[in-house]
């Protein structure tokens, strides 16, 4: 017999457009691999841990917004000491910020 999985954290997110989504941990995994990958520093099995440590600490949240989703996953980059990758990681959000600023002209 299996024992069902166990959903921490909120199901829901809010996005930046003030939509609300299903909350993917996924997503953020994929996120983090490509990251970890982009820099050279790790591949998808610590993305995978890295993705659950974000999860985790999310599990207490009753409201959920992208920006602490990112601001978690910056966060365990560095605990983690992948700097070089969190650094990509800030630099990527802050090039999507300015595309999403300069879209909206």
């Amino acid at each position: 017999m299996t024992t069902p999985a166990i959903r921490l954290g909120p199901s829901t997110l809010r996005k930046r457009n003030g939509d609300t989504a299903a909350f993917d941990l996924n997503k953020i995994e994929r996120a983090i691999t490509a990251a970890g990958e982009g820099i050279d520093e790790f591949g998808p099995a610590m993305a995978w841990m890295l993705a659950h440590a974000v999860e985790v600490y999310l599990a207490d949240l009753k409201e959920l917004d992208t920006a602490q989703v990112q601001d978690m996953v910056e966060q365990q980059l560095m605990e983690a000491g992948y700097f070089r990758t969190a650094r990509a990681f800030i630099l990527q959000r802050e090039r999507r910020r300015v595309e999403r600023l300069t879209a909206g002209l």
